[in-house]
């Protein structure tokens, strides 16, 4: 999607080296955490005027769905009880 410069790709993108960057600096992790995506957002910001392009419709729906699915499984994922069985201590 974004070799295609699409503005919504560079929007999502923007906005997730965003809360990257705020993210590590509120959970207070080293000033290097935040080098990469700080660095990804100045990237994109200067780069802004080559993602001139409209998404069509129903590129911008199967974004929003897949986008969502992707939240869904992460969300899963990271509270899911999968290894609450080898933390248990026999009694």
């Amino acid at each position: 999607m974004l070799f295609q410069r699409k503005r919504l790709a560079w929007w999502l993108a923007a906005l997730s080296a965003c809360a990257l960057v705020v993210a590590r600096f509120l959970e207070g992790h080293a000033w290097y955490a935040m080098i990469a995506p700080t660095v990804t957002l100045i990237l994109l910001i200067l780069s802004r005027k080559l993602f001139t392009t409209r998404s069509e419709p129903s590129s911008v729906k199967r974004g929003i769905i897949l986008m969502a699915v992707s939240l869904l499984i992460a969300l899963v994922y990271g509270t899911s009880d999968s290894g609450s069985c080898i933390n248990q201590t026999s009694a």
